[in-house]
């Protein structure tokens, strides 16, 4: 009984090393993952006068992201979405958006040619089981016209000052990283 007991006992103390190393390691991921959410917001385009948002993720790292960039010309880009799954494994998918997006920006592309082109790198790099659901939108330097692609989120409402709705948007496309390019419509309202 006794050398059952120290059997038990040494299989304890390997055991909790081997999870002591465990949560080590994620904790190196989730402060790696911290830091590229940090400088995408530092990155992030900030107009408190016009933009307000906030967010209330499940957990500290998952696969929600707004990112905002301002265009060459005055425009502002407008990126929400959220990847599938949760924690470390759908905020990994937050990381080549984020370069995509802000690249894509600097060079003014047009709404449909964004969309398009993260589509087609996600496409090409991420799981079958994993996309991202997004909806990306385009104001004009003067802020009278906004464009927008929806793919796979929830209805987008334009409210007034007072709050009331005056009008609902739908998704119109599947989520990024789903379709090949062949069959990936990017077109906008």
């Amino acid at each position: 009984a006794h050398l059952r007991i120290r059997e038990l006992n040494q299989q304890l103390v390997e055991n909790n090393r081997e999870l002591s190393l465990y949560n080590r390691r994620l904790r190196q991921e989730a402060d790696l993952i911290g830091h590229f959410f940090d400088k995408a917001l530092q990155r992030s385009y900030q107009d408190p006068q016009r933009f307000h948002y906030h967010t209330s993720p499940a957990s500290a790292f998952n696969g929600d992201i707004i990112l905002m960039s301002q265009g060459p010309v005055g425009q502002v880009y407008l990126l929400v979405g959220d990847f599938t799954g949760h924690g470390l494994q759908a905020a990994m998918g937050t990381m080549p958006v984020q370069q995509a997006f802000f690249d894509l920006c600097k060079q003014g592309v047009v709404l449909p040619e964004l969309v398009r082109q993260i589509n087609g790198y996600l496409y090409q790099s991420l799981p079958d089981s994993m996309f991202f659901a997004a909806n990306a939108l385009l104001f004009d330097q003067s802020f009278s016209k906004v464009e927008m692609w929806m793919g796979g989120m929830p209805p987008g409402y334009l409210v007034s000052d007072q709050g009331e709705e005056l009008m609902s948007f739908a998704s119109m496309h599947m989520p990024l990283g789903i379709q090949p390019e062949v069959e990936f419509r990017s077109s906008t309202l």
